[in-house]
């Protein structure tokens, strides 16, 4: 279902992979060079760079194209059937362009989907009437956000089907099933949870593996949102509660710690990380609301405290401790570095390499 060959997912893992082993000397150069020769070329997938100049530059001509014909046709009541005829021509394109010229989050299909995308979903929005629910709009993205999810992998629309998801379910709680305001916090709590705990199911699973990064985004913005949803902050501010602040403070106080001690203990980096930028917004929170006298010196305080403690814990960790080091575990040198081009080749399909 999802457009792009595994081969060429595992093309450039195995490439990656390849080139931290070189660079830390696991490898010899002759190996290295083996491997390049029989992985690169699989798709087209330039650097962070390149491809954000390709979907800077592909997104302007786009938008120069469709103001052009805008220009020329003149009539503003064909505006809604012009994007509708340029979402589906763009989708059309983006197929042909990955089957043919094998790109493979090249900037270039980032852009036409995202075009694509938006296009439809505009031109939908204006056939229908004005006077509509408000969760029309998102019943019709939901559909062609799964879609593009799916088909392409695409983080982008993993972070707007996340965000359609939450919206649809706090629309019906209170248009639908008339539930108390103070309960869809709670809500969006539960629905976080299963948000995660789905993916961290299925991230673990052979047949979903070419979704595994949207899986793990998915990991983290269930633990992100469920953080948000007991936060006081956002339940004060965009929920416009005003009762249950205690458990809300209790919650936003608890949850940063919880992450971070269960991050450590099964040793997950995203429940760590999560925790972290957690804290973090906790302390914002609590000072939004407590104020503190001399903040200057509070936050330099603070920011000293810190930097000491990032010093004693880099110190700390040059030796694993529980499982834990700072150190980089494939730095050194290896000077009987052993065939490990067989190995990498053995992660492809089958046990031999897959044609270019």
């Amino acid at each position: 279902m999802i457009i792009y060959p595994r081969n060429w997912q595992q093309a450039l893992e195995i490439l990656s992979e390849a080139e931290k082993w070189f660079a830390c000397k696991i490898i010899s150069k002759e190996q290295f060079d083996s491997i390049r020769a029989t992985y690169v070329g699989k798709s087209f997938s330039p650097n962070i760079f390149v491809r954000i100049v390709l979907f800077i530059f592909t997104y302007v001509l786009l938008s120069g194209f469709i103001g052009l014909v805008i220009t020329l046709t003149g009539t503003s009541s064909k505006y809604a059937y012009l994007f509708l005829f340029f979402g589906i021509l763009f989708y059309v394109l983006l197929e042909i362009l990955v089957k043919v010229k094998r790109l493979y989050r090249a900037g270039i299909d980032d852009a036409l989907l995202l075009a694509a995308f938006g296009l439809i979903i505009f031109a939908v929005e204006s056939f229908l009437p004005n006077a509509r629910p408000e969760i029309v709009s998102y019943l019709i993205a939901l559909p062609l956000l799964l879609w593009c999810t799916i088909r392409f992998a695409d983080l982008i629309m993993a972070l707007g089907l996340n965000l359609c998801i939450f919206q649809i379910t706090i629309l019906l709680l209170k248009n639908e099933f008339a539930i108390q305001q103070n309960m869809i916090p709670f809500a969006v709590m539960t629905v976080s949870l299963v948000i995660y705990l789905v993916s961290k199911t299925c991230v673990r699973l052979k047949a979903t593996e070419p979704w595994r990064r949207c899986w793990i985004f998915f990991q983290t913005s269930g633990l992100a949102t469920f953080y948000l949803g007991g936060n006081t902050f956002i339940a004060k501010e965009i929920f416009k509660l005003s009762s249950l602040m205690t458990l809300f403070y209790l919650l936003t106080a608890v949850i940063p710690f919880l992450y971070i001690l269960l991050g450590i203990l099964r040793k997950n980096a995203i429940l760590f990380r999560v925790g972290l930028l957690a804290l973090a917004f906790s302390i914002f929170t609590f000072k939004y609301y407590f104020s503190v006298d001399y903040t200057e010196f509070l936050l330099t305080g603070t920011g000293i405290i810190l930097i000491l403690l990032a010093k004693l814990g880099t110190h700390y960790l040059k030796t694993p401790k529980y499982g834990f080091t700072i150190e980089n575990l494939f730095k050194g040198d290896f000077d009987n570095a052993f065939n490990l081009d067989d190995m990498l080749i053995g992660k492809s399909l089958g046990t031999t390499p897959f044609p270019k």
